[in-house]
Protein backbone atom coordinates (compact mmCIF):
# COMPACT_ATOMS: atom_id res chain seq x y z
CA UNK A 1 0.00 0.00 0.00
CA UNK A 2 2.72 2.24 1.27
CA UNK A 3 4.51 2.35 -1.70
CA UNK A 4 1.66 3.22 -4.11
CA UNK A 5 1.72 6.71 -2.57
CA UNK A 6 5.06 7.54 -4.72
CA UNK A 7 4.68 5.18 -7.59
CA UNK A 8 1.00 7.40 -8.44
CA UNK A 9 3.84 9.95 -9.58
CA UNK A 10 5.74 7.95 -11.90
CA UNK A 11 3.88 4.25 -12.52
CA UNK A 12 0.24 5.42 -12.09
CA UNK A 13 -0.87 2.80 -14.12
CA UNK A 14 0.44 0.26 -11.83
CA UNK A 15 -1.62 2.36 -9.33
CA UNK A 16 -4.56 2.25 -11.08
CA UNK A 17 -4.81 -1.49 -11.67
CA UNK A 18 -4.04 -2.25 -8.01
CA UNK A 19 -6.93 -0.19 -6.65
CA UNK A 20 -9.62 -1.41 -9.14
CA UNK A 21 -9.24 -4.77 -7.53
CA UNK A 22 -8.42 -3.55 -4.52
CA UNK A 23 -9.80 0.12 -3.86
CA UNK A 24 -7.81 1.09 -0.91
CA UNK A 25 -8.02 4.57 0.33
CA UNK A 26 -7.35 5.49 4.03
CA UNK A 27 -3.59 5.75 4.26
CA UNK A 28 -3.41 7.78 1.11
CA UNK A 29 -6.28 9.95 3.00
CA UNK A 30 -4.15 10.29 5.79
CA UNK A 31 -1.27 11.57 4.39
CA UNK A 32 -3.21 14.03 2.52
CA UNK A 33 -4.80 15.31 5.24
CA UNK A 34 -2.00 15.29 7.67
CA UNK A 35 0.06 17.15 4.96
CA UNK A 36 -2.53 19.65 3.62
CA UNK A 37 -3.67 20.52 7.71
CA UNK A 38 0.33 21.08 8.46
CA UNK A 39 1.20 23.21 5.52
CA UNK A 40 -2.53 25.40 6.37
CA UNK A 41 -1.21 25.61 10.04
CA UNK A 42 2.42 27.28 8.85
CA UNK A 43 0.57 29.72 6.35
CA UNK A 44 -2.15 30.74 8.80
CA UNK A 45 -0.02 33.59 10.38
CA UNK A 46 0.04 34.88 7.15
CA UNK A 47 -3.40 34.75 6.30
CA UNK A 48 -3.81 36.31 9.43
CA UNK A 49 -1.05 39.02 8.77
CA UNK A 50 -3.14 39.58 5.25
CA UNK A 51 -6.82 39.80 6.63
CA UNK A 52 -5.84 42.36 9.23
CA UNK A 53 -4.23 44.72 7.02
CA UNK A 54 -6.73 44.39 4.84
CA UNK A 55 -9.25 44.66 7.82
CA UNK A 56 -7.38 48.30 8.70
CA UNK A 57 -7.68 49.80 5.47
CA UNK A 58 -12.07 49.30 6.57
CA UNK A 59 -13.89 52.37 8.16
CA UNK A 60 -14.16 51.04 12.01
CA UNK A 61 -17.45 49.61 12.94
CA UNK A 62 -18.53 47.33 15.42
CA UNK A 63 -18.80 44.37 13.20
CA UNK A 64 -15.12 45.43 11.83
CA UNK A 65 -13.51 45.45 15.58
CA UNK A 66 -14.98 42.20 16.35
CA UNK A 67 -13.45 40.66 13.23
CA UNK A 68 -10.33 41.94 14.60
CA UNK A 69 -10.50 40.51 17.87
CA UNK A 70 -11.52 37.18 16.28
CA UNK A 71 -8.52 37.40 14.09
CA UNK A 72 -6.04 37.64 17.00
CA UNK A 73 -7.31 35.55 19.63
CA UNK A 74 -6.55 31.42 19.11
CA UNK A 75 -10.02 30.59 17.55
CA UNK A 76 -8.78 32.01 14.75
CA UNK A 77 -6.69 28.84 14.15
CA UNK A 78 -9.07 26.41 15.62
CA UNK A 79 -11.92 27.47 13.66
CA UNK A 80 -9.43 27.51 10.56
CA UNK A 81 -8.06 23.98 10.88
CA UNK A 82 -11.12 22.69 11.49
CA UNK A 83 -12.48 24.62 8.25
CA UNK A 84 -9.85 22.82 6.40
CA UNK A 85 -10.28 19.61 7.73
CA UNK A 86 -14.08 19.51 6.94
CA UNK A 87 -13.57 21.02 3.38
CA UNK A 88 -10.93 18.60 2.26
CA UNK A 89 -12.79 15.60 3.61
CA UNK A 90 -16.33 17.41 1.35
CA UNK A 91 -14.43 17.84 -1.72
CA UNK A 92 -12.93 14.19 -1.71
CA UNK A 93 -16.98 12.74 -1.37
CA UNK A 94 -18.37 15.25 -3.53
CA UNK A 95 -15.60 14.42 -6.04
CA UNK A 96 -16.03 10.72 -5.83
CA UNK A 97 -19.62 10.99 -5.59
CA UNK A 98 -20.59 13.77 -8.76
CA UNK A 99 -18.73 11.59 -10.82
CA UNK A 100 -20.55 8.13 -10.01
CA UNK A 101 -23.19 9.61 -10.52
CA UNK A 102 -22.15 10.79 -14.05
CA UNK A 103 -20.45 7.54 -15.09
CA UNK A 104 -23.44 5.72 -13.93
CA UNK A 105 -26.02 8.08 -15.77
CA UNK A 106 -23.87 8.60 -18.89
CA UNK A 107 -21.92 5.44 -19.42
CA UNK A 108 -21.84 2.29 -17.08
CA UNK A 109 -22.68 1.03 -13.78
CA UNK A 110 -19.90 -0.76 -13.26
CA UNK A 111 -17.85 1.13 -11.12
CA UNK A 112 -18.30 1.75 -7.59
CA UNK A 113 -17.93 4.83 -4.96
CA UNK A 114 -14.88 3.16 -2.89
CA UNK A 115 -12.62 2.86 -6.26
CA UNK A 116 -13.60 6.22 -7.23
CA UNK A 117 -13.08 7.37 -3.93
CA UNK A 118 -9.61 5.69 -3.23
CA UNK A 119 -8.69 7.17 -6.90
CA UNK A 120 -9.66 10.45 -5.85
CA UNK A 121 -7.72 10.30 -3.06
CA UNK A 122 -4.48 8.67 -4.92
CA UNK A 123 -4.67 11.18 -7.59
CA UNK A 124 -5.19 14.09 -5.36
CA UNK A 125 -1.68 13.28 -3.35
CA UNK A 126 -0.19 14.92 -6.78
CA UNK A 127 -1.26 18.04 -5.73
CA UNK A 128 0.49 17.88 -2.70
CA UNK A 129 3.86 18.17 -4.70
CA UNK A 130 2.25 21.73 -5.65
CA UNK A 131 2.33 22.64 -1.90
CA UNK A 132 5.86 21.57 -0.82
CA UNK A 133 6.64 23.84 -3.99
CA UNK A 134 5.23 26.68 -2.93
CA UNK A 135 5.26 26.43 0.83
CA UNK A 136 8.53 28.15 0.94
CA UNK A 137 8.47 30.34 -1.40
CA UNK A 138 5.29 31.95 0.36
CA UNK A 139 7.42 31.52 3.63
CA UNK A 140 9.95 33.50 1.73
CA UNK A 141 7.32 36.29 0.49
CA UNK A 142 5.61 36.30 3.39
CA UNK A 143 2.76 36.73 0.72
CA UNK A 144 0.01 34.19 -0.47
CA UNK A 145 0.33 35.51 -4.10
CA UNK A 146 2.31 32.52 -5.30
CA UNK A 147 1.11 30.77 -8.06
CA UNK A 148 1.56 27.59 -9.98
CA UNK A 149 -1.31 28.19 -11.93
CA UNK A 150 -2.17 30.26 -15.06
CA UNK A 151 -2.22 33.25 -14.07
CA UNK A 152 1.50 33.27 -14.44
CA UNK A 153 0.81 34.11 -17.78
CA UNK A 154 -1.79 37.17 -17.11
CA UNK A 155 0.28 38.94 -14.31
CA UNK A 156 -1.94 41.93 -15.09
CA UNK A 157 -5.47 40.71 -14.12
CA UNK A 158 -7.00 42.24 -11.22
CA UNK A 159 -7.88 40.16 -8.21
CA UNK A 160 -11.68 39.43 -8.16
CA UNK A 161 -12.39 39.25 -11.00
CA UNK A 162 -14.02 36.48 -13.45
CA UNK A 163 -10.83 36.06 -15.73
CA UNK A 164 -8.04 36.07 -12.15
CA UNK A 165 -10.35 33.41 -10.19
CA UNK A 166 -10.93 31.49 -13.40
CA UNK A 167 -7.06 30.97 -14.26
CA UNK A 168 -6.09 30.94 -10.99
CA UNK A 169 -8.18 27.98 -10.32
CA UNK A 170 -6.38 26.18 -13.09
CA UNK A 171 -3.42 25.27 -11.57
CA UNK A 172 -0.48 23.08 -12.99
CA UNK A 173 -0.89 20.27 -10.30
CA UNK A 174 -4.40 20.18 -10.48
CA UNK A 175 -4.62 19.72 -13.82
CA UNK A 176 -2.05 17.13 -13.33
CA UNK A 177 -4.25 15.31 -10.80
CA UNK A 178 -7.18 15.03 -12.75
CA UNK A 179 -5.22 14.04 -16.23
CA UNK A 180 -4.64 10.96 -13.66
CA UNK A 181 -8.20 11.18 -12.68
CA UNK A 182 -9.32 10.63 -16.34
CA UNK A 183 -6.42 7.67 -16.94
CA UNK A 184 -7.78 6.02 -14.08
CA UNK A 185 -11.35 6.41 -14.76
CA UNK A 186 -10.55 4.97 -17.71
CA UNK A 187 -8.47 1.83 -16.00
CA UNK A 188 -11.73 1.13 -13.86
CA UNK A 189 -14.43 1.22 -16.43
CA UNK A 190 -12.13 0.57 -19.92
CA UNK A 191 -13.74 3.45 -21.51
CA UNK A 192 -11.81 5.24 -24.30
CA UNK A 193 -9.85 7.54 -22.89
CA UNK A 194 -11.33 10.52 -25.13
CA UNK A 195 -14.40 10.04 -23.59
CA UNK A 196 -13.24 9.68 -20.11
CA UNK A 197 -11.12 13.11 -20.33
CA UNK A 198 -14.04 14.97 -21.69
CA UNK A 199 -16.22 13.94 -18.79
CA UNK A 200 -13.64 15.23 -16.35
CA UNK A 201 -12.39 18.48 -17.72
CA UNK A 202 -15.42 19.70 -19.07
CA UNK A 203 -16.68 19.30 -15.47
CA UNK A 204 -13.96 20.78 -13.62
CA UNK A 205 -14.02 23.83 -16.36
CA UNK A 206 -18.05 24.21 -15.40
CA UNK A 207 -17.19 24.10 -11.83
CA UNK A 208 -14.73 26.58 -11.78
CA UNK A 209 -16.62 28.85 -14.59
CA UNK A 210 -19.51 28.88 -11.76
CA UNK A 211 -17.04 29.24 -8.72
CA UNK A 212 -15.30 32.66 -10.94
CA UNK A 213 -18.91 33.74 -11.86
CA UNK A 214 -19.89 34.02 -7.47
CA UNK A 215 -16.59 35.76 -7.02
CA UNK A 216 -17.52 38.25 -9.18
CA UNK A 217 -20.84 38.57 -8.09
CA UNK A 218 -19.58 38.90 -4.65
CA UNK A 219 -17.31 42.04 -4.99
Amino acid sequence: MGKNLLKIFYAPLDVFNELKERPYWLLAFIVFLVVTLASSAGLLPIMKSTAMETMQGVPHSGDAEQAMGFFSGPKFYLISLIGVCFSTIITILFQAGIFLFMLSLFFTKEVNFKQLLSLTVYTKLVTLLGVVIKFPIILAKQSMEVHTDLLLFAPFLKPKTFLYTFLGSMDFFTIWSFVLFAIGISVFTKLERKKTYTLVFVSWLISIAIISLFSRFGK
